[in-house]
């Protein structure tokens, strides 16, 4: 099992063929090159989450997800946030080249690349990968999508909203007392 800390972030501006609108319509994801790996099974993914943070305990490898959400909440745009992202594998052998893709859903421009390579995995037990990502801008509101690719195959997605707080924050009632 191979465990990713801190990664650096790429940010691109390009379009990305590989998003949700493609895909239904029953169009998958190219190749982009000949795979790095080509003897490694495509790995199937049982579980994607976005949270605010993983930590790996030390000795056992066992992961706590803090503050897991799908809403990214801003007063103004852009916004940088830090996250962590977390998904199980099964039924990978091998190594592979892992890439999760930050995707902007309005217009499929591309706003992150998270690179990195599991090497040794055994078909016997799950796969984890933990990551923990700090710097990534979201330039404006909307939804966004976390795509995750093993040696260059689509295997599976998660998506996220970025909504606009009003000025100040929300507004919290007082209880009503009672008599």
């Amino acid at each position: 099992m191979q465990e990713s800390a801190l990664l650096t972030v790429e940010l691109v501006g390009c379009k990305n063929p590989s998003s949700l609108a493609l895909r239904s319509q029953g169009v998958t994801p190219a190749r982009r090159k000949k795979l790095a790996m080509p003897d490694a099974p495509i790995p199937s993914v049982v579980a994607m989450l976005v949270c605010e943070q993983v930590i790996t305990e030390f000795g056992t490898s066992k992961k706590s997800l803090i503050g897991i959400f799908e809403n990214v909440n801003s007063v103004m745009f852009p916004t940088q946030i830090k996250i962590g992202i977390y998904a199980k594998l099964v039924d990978a052998d091998g190594d592979y080249d892992i890439l999760i893709r930050l995707v902007n859903l309005k217009d499929e421009s591309r706003v992150a690349d998270i690179k990195a390579e599991a090497k040794g995995i055994k078909r016997e037990a799950a796969a984890e990968i933990a990551v923990n990502i700090a710097g990534i801008v979201l330039p404006e509101p909307g939804k966004y999508e976390f795509q995750l690719f093993a040696n260059d195959a689509f295997l599976h997605r998660v998506t996220m909203n970025a909504l606009t707080l009003p000025a100040g924050g929300f507004q919290w009632l007082q209880p009503k007392s009672h008599p």
